[in-house]
């Protein structure tokens, strides 16, 4: 789903500008589940619902497995794009995965 996708790779961009600057105190204190769910309200809110879709929308927006699965794909599609130098995504997120975070909570 496109509303979630452009959702996800939003926050996924915002927390790679954080690495980049060392400003990651916000996003070491995200954990899974709820807080996760949390942080991800403003970035699904500023993306509109596709028309006609907007309970589906409503009930992924709190669904954790949707939206880190989805938040996992969009870090490491960006990862990859900024490492096309080599034909590997960096180690640390071959698994969709930065550092600290576990991937614990994936039922």
């Amino acid at each position: 789903m496109r509303w979630i996708r452009d959702s996800m790779r939003a926050m996924s961009s915002d927390l790679a500008a954080a690495e980049m600057l060392g400003e990651m105190e916000l996003w070491e204190r995200m954990g899974p589940g709820l807080p996760f769910i949390m942080q991800a309200q403003p970035y699904l809110n500023a993306v509109p619902m596709p028309i006609g879709l907007e309970g589906v929308c409503l009930k992924a927006c709190t669904h954790y497995p949707t939206l880190f699965d989805h938040f996992q794909r969009e870090l490491r599609a960006g990862s990859c794009e900024k490492d096309s130098t080599t034909q590997e995504c960096p180690r640390r997120f071959r698994n969709g995965l930065g550092k600290g975070q576990s991937n614990t909570a994936q039922d």
